[in-house]
């Protein structure tokens, strides 16, 4: 009888669980208004003809048609640099720490300087393969402007580029 009710509760909770999954797959995109200010971002969940809704931080956010003026697809620029630099940054002060030689010679540092030093040139290196990364990215911008008939054709190529 009790494992009998833990499949029941592990088949009830795996059915609410896959109501958050996003129809469309990994599409993260960015909705800015008529204006050009970003209004919302987050993982693209469904598309109807008079609105966007996106899961964004265990959130759903729905943007009406009337307040869509451009989208722009995968994640920005300054993402690409920022996740290189503290990616470089962290991985060479956990070695530049942990490389800090034991004895004194003329070439020696403490833990915390080796942590320094490759923190600095981490941060650097990472930051130049992220800028390289981001020029490659390949984001791509659409124009609404509250045109449904645009918002139908964004729907279009995000599910055939999906497929």
């Amino acid at each position: 009888m009790k494992s009998l009710f833990i499949a029941i509760v592990l088949l009830i909770s795996v059915n609410m669980y896959s109501q958050n999954e996003p129809k469309y797959k990994d599409v993260f995109i960015r909705i800015y208004n008529l204006e050009g200010k970003k209004i919302a971002k987050g993982k693209l969940l469904f598309i109807t003809e008079k609105s966007i809704t996106l899961f964004r931080r265990n959130k759903r956010i729905k943007v009406t048609l009337d307040d869509i003026g451009k989208i722009r697809t995968k994640r920005s620029f300054g993402n690409n640099v920022v996740k290189g630099a503290a990616i470089g940054g962290t991985s060479l002060a956990i070695v530049g720490a942990a490389s800090a030689p034991n004895n004194s010679s003329f070439l020696s540092y403490t833990p915390p300087e080796g942590a320094l030093i490759g923190t600095i040139l981490g941060g650097f290196f990472g930051t130049v393969i992220g800028t390289l990364t981001g020029l490659f990215k390949n984001s791509k911008g659409y124009e609404i402007n509250g045109d449904s008939t645009k918002l139908g054709l964004f729907k279009d190529l995000i599910l055939k580029n999906n497929e």
